[in-house]
């Protein structure tokens, strides 16, 4: 059920409207994590001079390799449960491990990783 939710949110831009859910029930919930309620996140990743990063990888599970990605504009949203864990990843890039918990929002920063610490490149190739 979630993969076809998330399909729906990136590929149609659907929202999710939660009906009986006020203001104050929201304040009052603030610092807690109200199960089962799907919420619409929005996500927006850059790196750390703010330049946004395309094809960030979004995903539900730290192991997969498949998930949604973000546009040009280092954008994405997707529909998830409050209790979801995010596990955001970009190729040569620090990936962040990040809990929704009752955000709608996320701006997510993303280092590089040193030059040093990347795998050396093929000394066999041309240059």
């Amino acid at each position: 059920m979630k993969p076809l939710k998330l399909i729906l949110a990136a590929v149609l831009g659907l929202a999710v409207v939660v009906s009986g859910y006020s203001v104050e029930q929201k304040k009052e919930n603030k610092d807690k994590v109200v199960k089962g309620r799907t919420i619409q996140l929005s996500l927006y990743i850059t790196d750390i001079d703010t330049n946004p990063i395309d094809g960030a990888l979004v995903s539900y599970d730290k192991n997969s390799m498949t998930g949604f990605s973000t546009n040009e504009m280092g954008e994405l949203v997707i529909l998830c449960e409050n209790y979801d864990t995010l596990y955001i990843t970009k190729e040569n890039y620090i990936g962040q491990i990040i809990p929704v918990k009752n955000r709608y929002e996320l701006n997510v920063v993303l280092e590089k990783i040193p030059e040093d610490l990347l795998p050396a490149k093929d000394s066999t190739e041309k240059k």
